[in-house]
């Protein structure tokens, strides 16, 4: 019996052993390689800059490229915000 207990316990080693460790690569991969981007939160400064840049009519490419954004998230923003995008 106890030769049976023992087979049994070298057993449950080797199916232990053969299961796969989560990798560190997957973990990492999902962290460098994710598609999400870094989030920029709007600072009162670029909120002000915005205003400012609205209110004489900078074009909105120009602002995006002021405030290093993209055309979409001024857009929003400035929505968001009540601030007008169009020329006056």
């Amino acid at each position: 019996m106890d030769m049976q207990m023992e087979r049994a316990e070298e057993n449950q080693d080797v199916r232990h052993s053969s299961r796969r460790e989560p990798s560190s690569r997957t973990t990492l991969g999902a962290t460098l390689f994710s598609r999400r981007s870094r989030r920029n939160d709007w600072s009162s400064e670029d909120l002000r800059r915005l205003r400012e840049l609205a209110a004489t009519g900078t074009p909105l490419d120009a602002i995006a490229a002021a405030l290093r954004r993209t055309t979409s998230a001024v857009r929003n923003k400035a929505g968001m915000q009540g601030i007008s995008l169009r020329p006056r």
